[in-house]
């Protein structure tokens, strides 16, 4: 039975991030979700919504993510904390969760 949940568990996060894909944002849409009560954040390309995920952040690692709200935070991911270090294997693996599509290049 466990087993069987766990195999709903990932089919279910991997179709949504499928369709999270598919989903085009524009940069006025990403910019109107600059606060803390809706954060969207732009990495590279892709959107994410990380409203949920602020509070657990900033209790875990000490860091407001708020300053990011709205806006492309690329940099500061790839090079944590001015460190020259990125993220871990585990936070990419967590961000895939939050995603909610791509930014409209055009």
């Amino acid at each position: 039975m466990v087993k069987l949940i766990k195999i709903i568990f990932y089919f279910l996060t991997f179709s949504y991030s499928l369709l999270a894909e598919d989903r085009i944002i524009t940069e006025k849409e990403l910019i109107a979700h600059s606060s803390q009560s809706s954060c969207w954040i732009k990495i590279d390309k892709n959107i994410y919504n990380i409203t949920d995920y602020i509070s657990i952040h900033q209790e875990k690692f000490k860091y407001n993510l708020t300053k990011w709200c709205g806006k492309d935070s690329t940099k500061s991911w790839v090079d944590k904390d001015g460190k020259k270090k990125g993220h871990s294997r585990k936070a990419k693996n967590l961000l895939k969760k939050y995603q909610i599509g791509t930014l409209d290049v055009n």
